[in-house]
């Protein structure tokens, strides 16, 4: 299995989506190549299946630095691969180790307002930082 995961990534359309930086390509690419479901993936990178979804459809852009990363480890893009492009997974930030403000950037901010004004279910990332963030005293 680990040789396999190592020619995936040498696969020209998931090559080029990482090159691109094309999160939308690339999450679709490798669900296509690996017969994953988006549920699945969504588990993999920690974002719910409708959130995959609308990625996919270029619905929803991925603006956040710890989404990025959450994507990159989840799905084990290969550093070597993410250096040819600029991209440094050293130096985004791990969620349980970034520093928790009183605001959540952008991105989970989206996510949090979307469930509050749509009652929607709410993802795991958010149900961390709101169990994360400071209580009032």
């Amino acid at each position: 299995m680990g040789d396999h995961v190592v020619d995936l990534w040498t696969h020209p359309r998931l090559a080029a989506a990482v090159a691109s930086k094309d999160w939308a390509a690339l999450l679709r690419t490798y669900r296509k190549l690996t017969g994953m479901s988006q549920t699945k993936l969504g588990e993999l990178v920690g974002l719910v299946q409708p959130d995959v979804s609308d990625i996919e459809r270029g619905r929803r852009r991925v603006t956040s630095v710890e989404v990025r990363q959450r994507i990159v480890t989840g799905l084990g893009i290969p550093p070597a691969l993410l250096a040819t492009v600029g991209e440094r997974p050293e130096a985004s930030p791990v969620p349980r180790l970034a520093p928790m403000g009183i605001a959540p950037d952008a991105d989970l901010l989206a996510r949090v307002t979307s469930a509050v004004d749509h009652a929607q279910r709410v993802d795991t990332a958010t149900l961390d930082w709101l169990a994360r963030r400071p209580q009032p005293p």
